[in-house]
């Protein structure tokens, strides 16, 4: 019988990345509520990101697959997208 090794520790790039690092190792779907999420609420986006730290090495094949680019930078344009919608939102309800 052969032991599975546990990833353990902590992810620096999931913290600094977070839905981008997800999309980036396959998680795509995951990556981009998350980045919706941080897009939207910042506060929650706080945790959103501190999550994909925490989880980040367990939750994803970080060495055995090849970072996929143009999944992270998807993630990255609808977080850029969702957050420029929210502040002109904020900025025509505050006007």
């Amino acid at each position: 019988m052969t032991q599975v090794e546990e990833k353990k520790g902590f992810s620096w790039m999931g913290l600094l990345f977070g839905g981008a690092y997800y999309a980036g190792y396959g998680e795509l779907g995951k990556g981009i509520i998350m980045g919706a999420i941080t897009g939207l609420f910042l506060v929650p986006g706080l945790f959103v990101h501190l999550f994909a730290g925490i989880k980040g090495k367990k939750d994803l094949p970080v060495g055995k697959q090849p970072f996929d680019w143009p999944k992270a930078i998807c993630v990255a344009f609808v977080h850029a997208v969702v957050y420029m919608a929210t502040l002109g939102i904020i900025a025509i309800i505050v006007k």
